[in-house]
């Protein structure tokens, strides 16, 4: 009996520690928007499909923003455009020629946009730290990844595998898979040509040193995690969440995928920000309605090996009376 208890404490201990050395990577309560900007956003003729949250001041001029929601933290001038949802606005309100099907909100804000920063910068830089699965190559002008048909792929890059090609390729990579791509340098250029094909993928392009990016002519479907640069560029779409430290970008947004969490080996847990007024949070579940915490399959599988030790104590007890 002994050696029964010692076996499941000892697979208990051993379900704790794979834990400890696996965790999800996810963009939080960043996942609910379409686009995050911790500075300000300044656009004109594009629109974007899912929801805004703008820590500083918002300019726009011809602009679709078609999302449920839009935080402004700062000042909004807008003209000439509509707003399919709610907006909060922290500051003044400066319209013109636009429309708004939602309400206009004030009060405290939705967000802790100060917390929320610190903790995607935790993000991208714990994300940095990974190790590379798949490779890359420069040849014949192009950037050649290849990965291992993993779940999960990271590849390291840096801005002179984008400078110094004109288009890419991605082989060996399994349907469906993670790809994390960790882009390092503090000016970069991304243009027509590179990372296209990801489509089948759920994709977060990390770029953790970057104080500039700049899009020309791109269509990428994935997302993008650059809590420290400002964006620019125009003429290309984006299908996933943005997060950015200022937006001045003429790019179309499309809304039509967010980062999926998933678990990552050697990857350290964020503590997760959540909003100060939830009432105004984009709604993930239906009004009145509570979202049930899901215990994890490692939470399930400790609480049967306890519930098991605990069991196996009781009838020790019964046979030794």
């Amino acid at each position: 009996m002994f050696k029964s208890s010692r076996f499941l404490l000892g697979f208990a201990t051993l379900l704790g520690a794979s834990t400890a050395f696996a965790a999800p990577v996810e963009l939080g309560l960043a996942s609910a928007y379409n686009l995050v900007s911790f500075g300000d956003f300044k656009s004109n003729s594009n629109s974007i499909g899912g929801n805004v949250a703008v820590a500083g001041d918002f300019s726009a001029n011809g602009f679709a923003l078609n999302g449920k929601s839009l935080v402004v933290g700062g000042d909004l001038a807008y003209r000439n455009g509509s707003i399919a949802g709610n907006a909060y606005v922290g500051g003044t309100r400066s319209t013109k020629g636009m429309s708004i099907n939602g309400q206009w909100l004030d009060g405290a804000s939705p967000l802790d946009f100060t917390a929320l920063a610190q903790q995607m910068g935790k993000l991208s830089s714990g994300l940095a730290g990974l190790g590379a699965t798949g490779s890359s190559q420069s040849q014949w002008g192009g950037l050649h990844l290849a990965g291992t048909q993993s779940a999960v792929e990271v590849f390291q890059l840096t801005a002179s595998d984008f400078t110094g090609n004109g288009w890419s390729n991605l082989s060996n990579l399994a349907y469906g898979s993670t790809l994390i791509f960790n882009i390092g340098g503090s000016h970069l250029t991304l243009s027509n040509g590179m990372l296209g094909g990801l489509s089948g993928y759920n994709v977060l392009l990390n770029f953790y040193e970057a104080e500039s990016i700049t899009f020309a002519g791109i269509a990428l479907d994935a997302s993008i995690l650059a809590p420290h640069a400002t964006v620019k560029g125009g003429n290309g779409t984006i299908g996933g969440n943005v997060v950015a430290a200022d937006w001045q970008a003429q790019l179309t947004l499309l809304g039509t995928r967010s980062f999926q969490g998933t678990e990552v080996a050697a990857y350290g847990v964020p503590e997760p920000i959540q909003p100060e007024r939830p009432d105004l949070a984009p709604q993930l579940t239906l009004p009145g309605e509570a979202a049930a915490e899901v215990p994890e399959p490692s939470q399930l599988a400790l609480f049967g090996v306890g519930l098991a030790m605990l069991c196996l104590a009781t009838r020790r007890r019964k046979l030794a009376a």
